[in-house]
């Protein structure tokens, strides 16, 4: 069970960090020129928000 939780301690920040990085990307599309990527941006941003906001509750149950 110890070898679980280091792999959850190592695996989430990498994940996190991936998200982050899909968010900045979302931002980028906000400010196209286009409808939609406008759209775009504003539904990717909507997903990475929801899964960062599941990743933390996830790792505060798992690792706390």
């Amino acid at each position: 069970m110890k070898k679980l939780k280091i792999y959850y301690i190592v695996a989430l920040p990498l994940l996190l960090v991936a998200l982050f990085w899909l968010f900045t990307q979302a931002f980028h599309l906000l400010t196209a020129a286009s409808d939609i990527m406008v759209i775009a941006g504003a539904v990717l941003m909507g997903f990475a928000l929801f899964i960062i906001f599941k990743l933390c509750i996830f790792a505060f149950n798992k690792i706390v």
